[in-house]
């Protein structure tokens, strides 16, 4: 049993276990180094650097857990459509002419070097630690889908949504059961936990959110926690919680802006929480990072909480400012 998965089961830590959204990335030289020699796909789908890249911030800076190196859009191309990713614009999505019509996934074919990867990663982990898998909310992915990249306002995915929710719900659902079958391998490959990225979940109205999404979420989360542990994370996502609490999930990660006492009330004292450090913090000065583990701690209190951001590393973060970030949070007091 590891720190992390003790506390993701009710257990109260003296110490918190800590890991960073986005760790294995741009900040850490060693991955800019091998990011030199690799494009960024090439990498998602070589077991070999999948296992290096994950693993880089584990070796570096002895975070709890291990974050399995991907990104939520990795399966597209498996489903019809094109995916490159360019500098300094994002994800680039290539849709064909009826993008709304598409084969659910099937990872063991599909994506062998992406689980091959996992299972290496596994394999390599130091005892103690604990490997995460991820995918994207199915929103938030369609978000990306139906704007052939990010987006500030989602109009045509919205317009999907409003215009035809009978297409929008095949979408959602269709989705959602890839989100699914990737979760699963994930976890038959050796994820101990896995995590929802749901970034754009706090774009949709509260109302379709509740009609819409949550019987997808739900059949998702109740399939994947039947292997492990589930952590649900998006951004500005506190006028759902009402919503989400219907969720099986193990975990809620708290974004930048949320409040511990808040989550409390809905989730109840024994929940455990994720979060919530904002990552500009890391930027400011090594005083400024303890100030602000200090309050973070002190707000999550002696509750079940894994130390995290509130959204991931930013590329211009010296890494020492990390370590000093990890090394306040397993400070007593």
């Amino acid at each position: 049993m590891t720190l992390m998965l003790d506390v993701l089961q009710g257990r109260r830590a003296g110490v918190p276990p800590v890991w960073f959204m986005r760790q294995a990335g741009r900040f850490l030289p060693e991955y800019r180094a091998l990011r030199e020699r690799h494009p960024f796909l090439t990498m998602c789908h070589d077991p070999g650097l999948i296992a290096e890249t994950t693993l880089m911030p584990v070796r570096r800076l002895d975070v709890d857990a291990a974050i399995f190196f991907s990104d939520i859009l990795i399966f597209l191309p498996a489903l019809g459509f094109g995916l490159e990713f360019k500098e300094g614009e994002g994800p680039v999505i290539g849709k064909p002419a009826r993008w709304t019509d598409f084969p659910a996934l099937d990872p063991e074919k599909q994506l062998k070097g992406v689980l091959e990867g996992m299972r290496q990663t596994r394999a390599a982990l130091p005892q103690g630690k604990t490997l995460i898998g991820f995918a994207g909310g199915p929103w938030t992915i369609l978000s990306y889908l139906a704007e052939g990249g990010s987006s500030r306002n989602f109009e045509t995915a919205k317009a999907l949504l409003f215009g035809e929710p009978e297409t929008f719900v095949k979408v959602l659902d269709r989705l959602g059961e890839s989100v699914l079958r990737f979760l699963q391998a994930q976890q038959a490959s050796g994820a101990q936990v896995v995590q929802i990225f749901d970034t754009w979940a706090g774009t949709l109205p509260f109302a379709h959110y509740e009609r819409y999404y949550l019987p997808v979420l739900h059949r998702i989360v109740e399939a994947a926690a039947r292997a492990t542990p589930v952590i649900y994370f998006g951004l500005n996502l506190t006028p759902y919680y009402p919503l989400i609490r219907e969720l099986p999930i193990t975990a809620l990660g708290l974004d930048t802006p949320a409040s511990f006492a808040r989550a409390r009330e809905v989730f109840g004292s024994a929940f455990p929480l994720q979060g919530n450090l904002d990552p500009t913090v890391l930027l400011a000065s090594d005083t400024a990072v303890e100030e602000e583990v200090r309050r973070i701690k002190a707000e999550a209190g002696p509750n079940p909480h894994i130390f995290n951001l509130g959204h991931g590393v930013l590329p211009p973060t010296p890494v020492g400012r990390a370590a000093t970030a990890i090394r306040a949070v397993r400070r007593a007091g």
